[in-house]
C-alpha cells in the first residue's frame, strides 16, 4: 500500500489538484489547516483579525462566553457606546461572511478531490478548520474516525487547543488543553489503530516544546503503533523511530510566512509504502508547479532511520527555511507548447485509472532494474501523457540514459546501453504493458550542451520539447539536467523558438490528427462536452484553423 501524506495545505487548492494528477497512490491524506484564510480579500482578513483581537481583549481571559455571543450581547447592550455596538455588529457580519467563505472553499476542494474517484482521499481538520460534518468534505472527514486498508486500521484526530485569530473563534473544537488530551487518549484507546494521523505532534518526539500532545506520546509508547503522521511542528527533525513506532512530521504542503518575514516554500509531502505491516520505503518529495522532485529517502531498520539525500539543494533550502524554486525565473512557453499544455490540462481532469495503473507498473519496473540501470528515466507521449490511456492502450515513450560513451552520441547511432535498458524494461513488464520507444536521449550529452550553450544540438532541442510537453517517470534522473536548463531561461526560450516550426509541422501529421480525434471521442463517451475555447485550441494545434 502506498500512502501520500501532506500536511498544512494552507489554501493551496490548485497544488492539491496537481498533486492528485501527478502522483499515484492507494491512499491520500490531507492533514490540518486546509485553508490559509476564511476570506477572499486580504484587506477583510486583516480587518477581521483586528476586530477579533479587540473583542478578545474586552472579553478578558476569565470569561467563558463564546466571542460571537459576547459580541451579540454588547451589540444589544444599552450601556455600550454606539461605536462599540457598530463594531460588534460588523464583527458578527464578518464572522458570518468568514463561515460562508470557508464552506465555499471546502466545496471547491471537494470538487478537486472528486476528480480522482477511484482512489480514497481523506481530510483531517487542523485547528483553523471548521467541523467538516457541516461542509462538502463530510464524507472524507478523518477526525475521530477509522478506516481499514490492507488490514491496517488508520485513525485520525484533528484540531487542537491552538487558536488563530485570523479565523472565527466559533470554529474552535477545543479551548481547553486538558479536554483535548483526554479526548485524544479516549479515542485512541477505543480505536486501537495501527496508523495514527494527528494534527498535533507527540510531545518531545520532534523537540517541539509547545502545541504538542502528551496523550499521543503516551499512547504510542504503551501500544503497538506502526506509524504516527503529524505536521504542525516546524522542525528540522522530520522522521524518527521511538517505541517501535515510526514518527513522521511532514513539512508544510502550503507556503508559510515565518516570523522573520521570509516565506517558507511549500509543496512538500511524504510518500510512504507499507508492506506486510512494515514500512518498506519512505520518500520526502516536493511538488513544484507540475514537477515532483524526490528530496530524500528513508530506510528503517530496527529503531534506526537511515537518510539518503537525493536533492541536496532543495533539502538544504528546506532545512534553512530559504526560498529556492520561487527564485527560478518565470517565462512564457512558445504558443505551440502553451496550447498543447492547455489542452492536456483539460484532458487530465478526466484522467483514467488505466493511465495510473500503467504508469505505476512502469515505476515498479524501473525500480526493479537495479543499480546498473539506476540512471534510466522515461517521458510519456500520447494517451498516457494526457491521462486518457485505456486498458488496451500501448504507450509511446522517450528513453533517457546517462552515458559518456561516444557510441551514444546522438539519435542516429543507437548504442548498446539504450537497447539493454529497453530490453530489461520489457523483461520486467513481461507484456503487461505494451510500449514503443519513439526516441532516445543521452542526458550526459544534454547536460554538456547546456553548459556549452550549444543551441544547435539535436539532443538538447528534443529534450527541451519533451520536458515542456511530456510526463516523466523516474524524474529524479532527469531533474538535475532540467534544473541546469532552468538556470538559463534565455537558452531554454531560444531553443523553444527554434523548435516552433517543427511543432507546427508535427501538429499537421496524420498520426497526430488521428490521436486527437481518438482523445476527443474518449472524452465525449464520458458525457463531457469539450468547450469551444478548447476545441479552438485543438484546431490551432492541429493547424486546422
Amino acid at each position: 500500500m502506498k500512502i501520500i501524506y501532506c500536511s498544512n495545505p494552507h489554501g493551496s487548492l490548485p497544488a492539491i489538484y496537481t498533486l492528485l494528477k501527478e502522483t499515484i497512490a492507494d491512499l491520500y491524506i490531507l492533514s490540518g489547516n486546509i485553508l490559509d484564510t476564511p476570506f477572499y480579500s486580504a484587506d477583510l482578513a486583516r480587518e477581521y483579525e483586528m476586530l477579533q483581537n479587540t473583542l478578545l481583549t474586552r472579553r478578558g481571559p476569565g470569561q467563558q462566553i463564546p466571542l460571537s455571543d459576547f459580541a451579540a450581547s454588547l451589540s444589544a447592550s444599552r450601556t455600550a457606546s454606539s461605536d462599540m455596538q457598530e463594531e460588534c455588529g460588523h464583527y458578527l457580519m464578518l464572522t458570518e461572511k468568514a463561515t460562508e467563505g470557508m464552506q465555499k472553499k471546502y466545496t471547491m476542494l471537494e470538487r478537486i478531490l472528486s476528480t480522482k474517484p477511484y482512489v480514497p482521499v481523506y481530510v483531517l481538520p487542523g485547528h483553523n478548520d471548521m467541523d467538516f460534518s457541516r461542509t462538502s468534505l463530510k464524507d472524507r472527514d478523518l477526525h475521530a474516525g477509522t478506516i481499514v486498508m490492507d488490514s491496517l486500521k488508520i485513525s485520525g484526530f484533528g484540531g487542537g487547543d491552538l487558536y488563530s485569530h485570523t479565523f472565527p473563534e466559533s470554529i474552535c473544537r477545543y479551548t481547553d488543553y486538558n479536554k483535548y488530551e483526554d479526548d485524544v487518549l479516549s479515542f485512541l484507546s477505543k480505536s486501537q489503530p495501527d496508523i495514527i494521523v494527528s494534527h498535533v505532534p507527540p510531545s518531545d518526539i520532534f523537540n517541539e516544546s509547545s502545541h504538542s500532545s502528551s496523550s499521543l506520546k503516551s499512547y504510542c509508547e504503551g501500544n503497538d503503533v506502526l506509524l504516527c503522521l503529524t505536521g504542525m511542528a516546524h522542525t528540522d527533525k522530520q522522521i524518527t523511530k521511538e517505541y517501535n513506532t515510526t514518527f513522521i512530521n511532514a513539512p508544510s504542503f502550503g507556503s508559510v510566512e515565518t516570523d522573520t518575514g521570509i516565506t517558507r516554500e511549500g509543496g512538500f509531502f511524504y510518500e510512504i509504502e507499507v508492506s506486510s505491516n512494515q514500512i518498506s520505503r519512505c520518500t520526502l518529495r516536493k511538488l513544484v508547479k507540475e514537477r515532483v522532485y524526490d528530496i530524500a529517502s528513508y530506510s528503517i531498520t530496527g529503531n534506526t532511520v537511515s537518510e539518503n539525500i537525493i536533492d541536496a539543494k532543495r533539502f538544504d533550502a528546506l532545512k534553512q527555511e530559504l526560498p529556492l524554486d520561487s527564485l527560478t525565473e518565470r517565462y512564457e512557453h512558445i504558443p505551440e507548447i502553451k496550447r498543447f499544455k492547455d489542452i492536456r490540462n483539460f484532458f487530465k481532469i478526466y484522467q483514467t485509472e488505466h493511465t495510473e495503473n500503467k504508469i505505476s507498473q512502469l515505476i515498479t519496473a524501473l525500480e526493479k532494474m537495479g543499480t546498473e540501470f539506476s540512471d534510466v528515466a522515461l517521458d510519456l507521449v500520447g494517451s498516457a501523457n494526457l491521462g486518457l490511456a485505456q486498458k488496451s492502450s500501448d504507450l509511446d515513450m522517450v528513453l533517457y540514459i546517462r552515458s559518456s560513451e561516444q557510441a551514444c552520441y546522438d539519435e542516429d547511432t543507437i548504442c548498446d546501453r539504450f537497447s539493454q535498458a529497453e530490453q530489461r524494461i520489457r523483461e520486467i513488464l513481461d507484456s503487461t504493458v505494451e510500449f514503443e520507444i519513439i526516441d532516445t536521449i543521452n542526458l550526459d550529452l544534454v547536460e554538456e550542451s547546456i553548459r556549452d550553450l550549444d543551441y544547435d544540438n539535436s539532443s538538447l532541442q528534443r529534450f527541451v520539447v519533451y520536458r515542456s510537453m511530456c510526463r516523466p517517470v523516474n524524474y529524479r534522473v532527469i531533474a538535475p539536467v532540467e534544473d541546469l536548463l532552468n538556470s538559463n531561461i534565455f537558452l531554454r526560450r531560444e531553443i523553444e523558438e527554434t523548435m516552433s516550426e517543427y511543432l507546427q509541422v508535427f501538429g499537421t501529421t496524420k498520426d497526430t490528427t488521428k490521436s486527437f480525434d481518438k482523445y476527443r471521442t474518449r472524452i465525449r463517451t464520458l458525457g463531457v462536452d469539450i468547450p469551444e475555447v478548447l476545441e479552438k485550441k485543438i484546431r490551432n494545434f492541429l493547424q486546422k484553423d
